[in-house]
């Protein structure tokens, strides 16, 4: 393992990010010639047919989110989707997988929708020789293979939804069906970011939902922090049981950060400012409200309406307010609404399983970075091990080990 040396983020990777192209989300096709990845959940955002904005550089690499904090190892050609993540390739040493796995093993404190990376160039990594790393590579991978397996079936889960709403009620933009259309600031379909309650007191306990707690794939409120009214009555968003929260900042909109609001505590929530909220009135139902708002054709219209500048822009209220879509008939909107709550509840379960899984996986990747998920191994190739760090050493300009741990 390493021979007591922690070796400064800089000394690892380089930011290969500068002089590569990057692809607008507007610009992302369905299915194409290359894979476009950004700093979304999803291991591929879409894709394109533009072969002169691959990226240059030498592969793999890794990709790092700078708003969402999230890795992907990356080891065959792609394009940069456009906002805010990295792309760290590893220096001589160091194999990228490993790194992979190791970035993951480390706390990078969520800050909103602040960038991160500036946390992730504060991290040391611990120091292995490259056949220890391949080891412990061949542990993680399997283990992986499970959480992989599991992101697949959420992904196949998450395109249920859309897929029965648009069954059920057509394009909301093209309205196939011909049904009534009205504003969705229509009194009789929702209010849009209603005003909070007023008969609160200070002391009294609240939900309170940063952005970093809307799990953008699921698209449910994950996070379970409560806070006193004072600390929240001022410069955070009001919401309640059953409304819907919808993210009106890029890239959070675009990545689908949206969820139905409930188990709050006290029925009352506050959260981030750049929340949108929706409150199903008379024609529509919350489950409806949310459908639409994961839409893809949906979150196409509100980046049409943006406003702000590149890397800050907001889908503005008066967007949702005179945005036209469909009132089916009541009974198809319950009948709806009560197979969508059969979904959700479906996939609590299963995100209890992937929690219990990425539990363990985070206990391996603990045993690994600390050598003792590959001490028995070491031991038994200790000389060869001596002479390849030896020789790395010299490479690297770094201590010379004089024995294996």
């Amino acid at each position: 393992m390493t021979f007591g040396l922690l070796i400064p983020f800089s000394d690892v990777v380089v930011d290969a990010t500068g002089g590569n192209a990057k692809i607008q989300r507007k610009e992302y096709l369905p299915a194409g010639l290359l894979p476009v990845i950004d700093q979304g959940q999803e291991d591929i955002a879409g894709y394109t047919d533009d072969a002169e904005a691959v990226y240059q550089g030498s592969l793999p690499v890794i990709l790092f989110g700078d708003h969402t904090r999230a890795f992907k190892y990356i080891d065959t050609p792609f394009v940069l989707g456009a906002d805010g993540v990295k792309v760290l390739a590893p220096k001589p040493g160091f194999n990228a997988k490993f790194l992979y796995y190791y970035f993951q093993s480390c706390d990078i404190p969520s800050r909103g929708y602040s960038r991160h990376f500036k946390y992730l160039r504060e991290i040391s990594v611990p120091y292995f020789a490259p056949s220890e790393q391949q080891r412990i590579i061949e542990f993680l991978d399997q283990a992986d293979e499970l959480r992989q397996l599991r992101r697949q079936a959420d992904a196949k889960a998450a395109r249920i939804l859309p897929a029965l709403f648009l069954k059920m009620f057509g394009d909301p933009v093209s309205n196939p069906m011909g049904w009534p259309v009205k504003s969705m600031g229509d009194a009789a379909v929702c209010e849009i970011n209603p005003r909070s309650r007023r008969d609160l007191r200070d002391e009294d306990m609240v939900s309170f939902v940063p952005m970093a707690d809307v799990d953008e794939m699921l698209g449910r409120i994950t996070g379970k922090q409560a806070r006193p009214y004072a600390e929240v009555k001022k410069g955070f968003t009001p919401f309640q049981d059953g409304d819907v929260l919808f993210a009106k900042i890029t890239p959070c909109m675009q990545n689908g950060k949206s969820a139905i609001a409930e188990g709050l505590v006290g029925g009352i929530g506050y959260g981030s400012t750049e929340f949108h909220v929706l409150r199903a009135t008379q024609d529509v139902t919350a489950e409806y409200l949310y459908a639409l708002v994961r839409l893809d054709g949906f979150r196409n219209q509100a980046m049409s309406a943006f406003t702000g500048s590149a890397g800050q822009q907001r889908v503005p209220a008066d967007f949702l307010r005179n945005f036209r879509l469909p009132i089916p008939p009541q009974a198809d909107v319950e009948r709806f609404s009560k197979i969508l709550r059969g979904v959700m509840a479906m996939q609590v379960e299963a995100e209890k399983a992937a929690t219990k899984l990425e539990s363990q996986f985070g206990v391996l990747l603990q045993r690994a970075f600390s050598g003792a998920l590959t001490a028995n191994w070491r031991q038994a190739h200790a000389k060869e091990l001596l002479a390849e760090m030896q020789q790395q050493a010299k490479v690297m300009n770094l201590p010379m080990p004089q024995g294996i741990n």
